[in-house]
């Protein structure tokens, strides 16, 4: 029988982990205020530690890309990464409050649910919704992650890829299957994401669920790029597929909007 703790970290290993974090954003802290950077001893002087965690605890964040070192000076500044990370934060926010209005309307006027999602790895990830029933944010739902093959907003973003790398990104298959729908192949979802590019819309049609319907569109940025998706949704007693293409007008038409609402000109 296995004892209770163990494999579980001790109360010393917790406060020594709890510390190391503290001291990586004393140093992030420090360099996100120099312009040109600080060496080892400034930052040791900075921060109250000594030389030797300053450079352990640099060296571990430049391995993570959050911290670069020049290789003249030695100076550490912070890193790409840690700016793609925060810009991807500030991006959503944007996209979030821009969105959010246009969400309202497609679910008032389709009787709808209104999904926004992006992608992330091989997953779409919801970062609002806006349901029918009570009009409002459901924040439970935020956050919430449904595999991209299987979704009208994963195929969307995924269409705006070219066919190598969709193959590269979800591999050679096959992918899970969720209802005698799912398409699980590769060639069937290319087959399908050439269907989305020529008419600028995708529909999950009981593929990640049965009786249920779901039609979305891409929302690009100023330079064209799709960086997320709108979506509506329902039972297939609420979205019956005579209904399709008027819904998929209106779905289009609100991504046209939000694209304008952050700078897509065309």
């Amino acid at each position: 029988m296995t004892a209770p703790d163990e494999g579980r970290p001790s109360q010393a290993e917790r406060r020594e982990g709890v510390q190391s974090v503290d001291r990586a954003f004393a140093l992030l802290q420090q360099l996100a205020t120099a312009r040109d950077g600080l060496g080892v001893s400034e930052l040791a002087v900075r921060t109250g530690l000594s030389k030797s965690t300053v450079h352990r605890l640099a060296q571990t964040l430049v391995d993570g890309g959050y911290v670069a070192q020049d290789s003249g000076t030695g100076h550490y500044t912070v890193g790409l990464r840690l700016i793609e990370l925060v810009s991807v934060y500030l991006n959503s926010l944007e996209l979030q409050t821009e969105a959010r209005p246009f969400l309202g309307e497609l679910t008032a006027d389709l009787h709808l649910t209104a999904h926004l999602g992006v992608l992330e790895g091989t997953d779409v990830l919801y970062i609002e919704r806006l349901d029918v029933v009570s009009g409002v944010r459901l924040t439970s739902q935020i956050g919430f992650r449904v595999p991209a093959h299987s979704s009208s907003l994963g195929k969307c973003l995924l269409a705006s890829m070219s066919g190598g790398q969709v193959a590269t990104l979800l591999g050679p298959g096959p992918y899970p299957r969720f209802t005698p729908r799912t398409l699980t192949t590769l060639e069937s979802l290319q087959a399908d994401l050439r269907e989305v590019r020529r008419r600028g819309w995708a529909i999950d049609d009981e593929e990640g669920e049965l009786r249920h319907r779901c039609i979305g569109a891409p929302i690009l940025d100023y330079r064209g790029e799709a960086i997320a998706a709108v979506s509506a949704s329902g039972s297939t007693a609420a979205l019956p597929a005579s209904s399709v293409p008027d819904v998929a007008a209106r779905v289009r038409d609100t991504a046209r909007r939000i694209s304008r609402r952050l700078g897509y000109a065309a």
